[in-house]
């Protein structure tokens, strides 16, 4: 068995060097407020001096933040190892990814494969009697009409899979770059009064983006795992929600061989759509909703000048 990962917020915001990048901006800042801070009084500017008091504060705010985020992503992370047991990115990607090849990949390939197989059915001709006097019919023509609704179903489950890839590939750029580039230009934005308000959304978006979006995705797979169950479906059930009660179903075996297993099969991949439309569109938008809202109020606090008023 591995040992846990060393952090929940992934490896990244320690080995991606973030921390070393914000330090060398910060001093270098410190030092050109240093010589204009020594120009000031060379030059006789008390106003430069005032203004550089102000910079320097909102700087040692900046280094406070820091700080303070390597606190909370340090206790985040003890949390989330005892609890998940691994990496948010982790559990994130396995649960989509799970989703995208297990599930809508393998349950569109089904579909596109009842739809060929009920066309080829559709288009089978039996002929009665002798051939001058005999007759052709089309005994399952109408699994013509059963064809198209897999192919709708096919279309569904191939949408689905690419609202998934897309989340999947979307972390994955997060995962890259958003405590890597977001954060050290959001810190050092920060310093600067012209630059505040952009420094303080970069710092709330590199948060919201590397904290608050991935913990959605695992609540998303501890909210499944705990209300969406599979139901145990008896063929009896099964058989009176694709409309075939016993005799009728008899009949349609008689007329239509393929016809009573295309109708269960619809009904059981309907009830894959089912469970499978919430989790790649109403979870994943509400994903972005509690991370917008994160991150909208998290700008708002970060763009205060604390040292004002």
């Amino acid at each position: 068995m591995n040992p846990p990962q060393p952090c929940c917020i992934s490896g990244e915001w320690e080995s991606g060097g973030w921390i070393n990048l914000v330090f060398i901006g910060l001093s270098l800042i410190f030092l050109s407020f240093s010589l204009i801070y020594m120009l000031s009084k060379i030059f006789s500017k008390p106003e430069w001096a005032v203004w550089i008091k102000d910079e320097f504060y909102q700087a040692i705010i900046s280094v406070a933040i820091v700080v303070l985020l390597v606190v909370v992503i340090s206790a985040v992370c003890s949390i989330f190892t005892n609890v998940a047991g691994a990496d948010p990115f982790v559990i994130a990607h396995t649960y989509l990814n799970g989703l995208v090849w297990d599930k809508t990949i393998n349950l569109a390939t089904r579909a596109f494969q009842d739809s060929l197989i009920c066309q080829l059915a559709a288009a089978y001709k039996t002929h009665v009697g002798s051939k001058s006097l005999g007759t052709t019919y089309q005994q399952s023509i109408g699994l013509r009409t059963v064809a198209t609704n897999f192919d709708f179903l096919y279309t569904l489950f191939v949408g689905l899979s690419a609202s998934l890839m897309v989340q999947d590939i979307g972390l994955s750029i997060i995962q890259a770059f958003a405590f890597r580039i977001m954060l050290p230009l959001g810190i050092l934005f920060r310093v600067f009064p012209f630059l505040r308000r952009a420094g303080a959304t970069f710092i709330a978006l590199a948060l919201g983006l590397y904290i608050v979006y991935p913990l959605c995705f695992v609540m998303n797979q501890m909210v499944v795992n705990a209300v969406m169950k599979d139901p145990v479906m008896s063929a009896s059930f099964i058989s009176s929600s694709a409309g075939l009660p016993v005799v009728e179903g008899f009949a349609l075996a008689i007329i239509s061989p393929f016809l009573p297993w295309a109708l269960i099969d619809i009904v059981l991949l309907l009830q894959e759509v089912a469970k499978l439309l919430p989790q790649a569109i109403f979870l994943p938008t509400l994903n972005l909703v509690i991370t917008l809202t994160f991150v909208k109020n998290a700008s708002r606090v970060l763009s205060q000048n604390f040292g004002e008023g």
